[in-house]
């Protein structure tokens, strides 16, 4: 393979991302998105490839379906919430189908260690990120 069939991607992890990929990604082939990311930044992935799809030559993008997520221990998929309190355990038994006759796990609800002032009746739920939500009714903790 010659330097001209080469192609490197860059793949976007996040939002917090978003300024190293308008400075760096002309650089690359094309940009490697996760499907979910669609559903969670929607709105900073336009902009992107609106940017990038003007350019000269144009620079691409490849969509990875993330099939691997249904394999990857539920921990990985998982994140700490702040929520109203007594919100908390209706949020959970929703996002994550637990019937209202289950026990929730313990340590799935706490409170927050140094809550702020508009965190005062608050608590973390253990919940599904955002970016995975919509992949509930396949996961399995």
């Amino acid at each position: 393979m010659n330097e001209q069939e080469k192609k490197i991607f860059l793949r976007i992890g996040s939002n917090k991302e978003k300024q190293y990929i308008k400075k760096m990604g002309t650089l690359f082939s094309g940009l490697m998105v996760k499907a979910n990311y669609f559903e969670s930044a929607h709105g900073m992935l336009s902009g992107i490839f609106l940017k990038f799809n003007s350019l000269v030559p144009p620079v691409g993008y490849i969509i990875d379906p993330i099939t691997y997520v249904f394999g990857r221990d539920p921990r990985y998929i998982k994140s700490w919430q702040k929520i109203d309190k007594d919100r908390a355990e209706e949020k959970l038994r929703v996002s994550l189908r637990i019937a209202a006759n289950e026990k929730l796990p313990s340590g799935w609800i706490r409170e927050i260690e140094t809550p702020t002032k508009a965190q005062k009746d608050k608590v973390e739920i253990y919940n599904i990120k955002r970016a995975y939500h919509k992949l509930v009714p396949f996961l399995k903790s």
